[in-house]
Order: structure tokens, then sequence, then C-alpha cells
């Protein structure tokens, strides 16, 4: 594996696990904005019933938790499948340079 390749899947492992971060801590005033955008584009459906109103929220809340704990676990999967193939190849290309000397 190049060094570009490595420095690409770092970068890649990187943003996924910062985007996951985001998504899981800030997931309940993300959830509440897109259940109350959500909710005003359905005039009179939810103007008396808080209940529904909450489990709209809360089922906001509960995808962008999930779909940011998905994304960190990917990146940190990435992050050590970079790092144990960065540590590989660095591993072989100092064993065969100390063949090639001999």
């Amino acid at each position: 594996m190049s060094k570009e390749h490595i420095k690409g899947l770092s970068i890649i492992s990187s943003l996924l696990m910062i985007m996951g971060l985001f998504l899981m801590f800030f997931s309940v005033s993300i959830g509440t904005y897109l259940g109350d955008s959500w909710v005003s584009n359905q005039p009179g459906v939810y103007d008396n019933d808080d209940s529904l109103y909450t489990l709209i929220i809360e089922t906001y809340i509960n995808n962008l938790v999930i779909v940011g704990s998905i994304l960190f676990s990917v990146g940190l999967l990435a992050g050590v499948f970079t790092y144990i193939k960065s540590f590989l190849s660095g591993t072989k290309g100092t064993t065969m340079s100390s063949n090639n000397n001999d």
C-alpha cells in the first residue's frame, strides 16, 4: 500500500469519525429542529397531540444517534485498518532492504 493510499484512508477515517461524533453529540438539537420543521409542514395534524410530536422528535434523535454511531465505527475500523496496513508495509520494507544489503 503506497503512502498516498495510507494518507487518503487516514483522512477519510478521520472525517468519518468526526462526522459520527458530531451527529451523536448534536443529535438532540438537530433532531428537534428536523422534527419541528416536519411537524410545521403538516398543518393541523399534530396540533393537539403532544405524544405524536414527542414520538417524531425522539425518532429523529434516535436515527441521528444510530447514523452517527455507524459513521464513527466505520471511521474507527478504517483507521485501525490503515494503521495495521501502514505498520505491516513499513515492516516489510525494512526487512526487504536489509536482505538487499547482504
